[in-house]
């Protein structure tokens, strides 16, 4: 190992807290709370799903702050009216601050002359802290992705023909489909990403030099994130496939940061996105897909740290019938996964004590190392280590830590990439 290589193991710490972008969600007394409930975590998955799916900097997923009652009533017709007035009241602005919000969504039934927008983008230039509001009206039969195209207005992303503003900012239509802040809403047509002259949707590329909402996102998502301070604040996520085959088993992962740990877990499963059951626990949660005649098939997450705090997450994940017949079965490996590509090796394995993980990286960045048992039990809690482009060596001492003698996983994370890997602990 280089010098270089034990600084960056010594230099270990603790991944410092740093809580998602917190969306409000109000409802009117016209709207049942239990709807807008629903409405607001498809929003939300839909939104990240984008951001994931874009390559999109993780700094831009998005969190819940809450789902509560207003008073605020209808001004106009105009949807771009009346989310000015939403901005503008401030009994809204109050329950903003409160619940720590960096963005506010307001569903109502009004009839407005648009599904959903935000004020108006060509005189307000958003990013901006005092106009981080979004309407969105349930007469849309698409109501979260109107919601998450909305919110992704309050980066600064805009329609596809939109001149204004940032001059990277355009959506993007392409090859009968729409992404996802292009002016087209057909359930068909719409996909969820971002315009991204670096990523391609069935040969095409989607986007070029003015059409690059993906970069709007990762540019700004700094700027929204710093609208309303947030000090400690419980955050986490989902992170595993969104789409997969009938009965086959798929290994997800809970995400969580800020507050105080140590984090307890909780996963239920629905097929139809209403009805939930079970009662996993543990940071890994397995589970084997299936559906009940919509190809859909929903993850639940509860998180709660030691202090007390509690969010709770949704998935939607595709699910197909295996093409060749049947259903295919057993656990995916997930050793094949590898930051920014290269061969991960771990090494010596079997291990009595000290253990390297061997990679390579496409570009600098930071990697979340840690160590669970079979179980999901955690027993080294998530450190960052700062890696550099090429080759990378991160050490581990598994001495020491009351391990009992078995099989572990090292989970190794950067960005949206993630190693995987199964070590066996037999100590002298």
């Amino acid at each position: 190992m280089t010098k270089a290589e034990e600084s960056r193991v010594d230099n270990a710490k603790i991944e410092p807290c740093t809580s998602s972008i917190r969306v409000l969600f109000l409802y009117g007394n016209n709207v049942n709370q239990v709807s807008a409930t629903n409405h607001a975590y498809n929003t939300l998955d839909i939104f990240n799903q984008t951001v994931t799916n874009s390559g999109v900097a993780n700094t831009a997923y998005v969190q819940m702050a809450g789902v509560v009652p207003t008073t605020f009533t209808q001004t106009d017709h105009d949807i771009y009216k009346d989310v000015l007035a939403l901005s503008n009241t401030a009994s809204v602005q109050n329950l903003c601050n409160q619940n720590k919000a960096d963005l506010v969504l307001l569903f109502n039934w009004e009839g407005h002359n648009a599904a959903g927008g935000v004020p108006y983008p060509p005189t307000y230039k958003h990013p901006n802290s005092s106009r981080s509001f979004a309407i969105v009206d349930l007469s849309s039969p698409i109501v979260p992705v109107v919601g998450a195209h909305e919110l992704s207005h309050l980066f600064g992303c805009n329609h596809e023909n939109e001149n204004f503003g940032i001059p990277y900012a355009q959506g993007y239509i392409f090859s009968g489909v729409n992404t996802l802040v292009a002016n087209g809403n057909a359930p068909g047509s719409k996909i969820f990403y971002y315009s991204n002259p670096n990523k391609t949707f069935a040969g095409s590329p989607m986007g070029d030099a003015t059409h690059n909402n993906a970069k709007v996102m990762t540019d700004k998502s700094p700027i929204v994130k710093a609208f309303r301070p947030e000090p400690n604040v419980l955050s986490g996520s989902i992170y595993g496939p969104t789409s997969g085959y009938a009965y086959q088993v798929y290994t997800y992962e809970a995400i969580a940061k800020c507050g105080s740990p140590p984090y307890t877990y909780q996963w239920k499963e629905s097929s139809d996105g209403i009805n939930y059951s079970g009662n996993g626990t543990g940071e890994f949660y397995n589970v084997g897909l299936y559906h009940n005649g919509n190809h859909l098939f929903y993850l639940k997450l509860k998180i709660t740290s030691a202090d007390g705090q509690m969010i709770e997450y949704w998935m939607q994940i595709w699910v197909d019938d295996e093409p060749n017949g049947g259903y295919r079965k057993g656990q995916k490996d997930d050793d094949s996964l590898q930051i920014e590509g290269g061969k991960a090796v771990l090494r010596p394995n079997p291990t009595s004590g000290r253990v390297e993980l061997v990679f390579s990286a496409e570009k600098a960045t930071e990697v979340g190392i840690g160590l669970i048992d079979l179980n999901g039990r955690v027993h080294i809690q998530r450190q960052v280590f700062k890696c550099s482009a090429g080759r990378n060596v991160i050490a581990l001492d598994l001495a020491g830590k009351g391990l009992t003698p078995g099989t572990y996983i090292i989970t190794a994370r950067g960005g949206n990439q993630v190693i995987r890997k199964k070590v066996i602990y037999h100590p002298h």
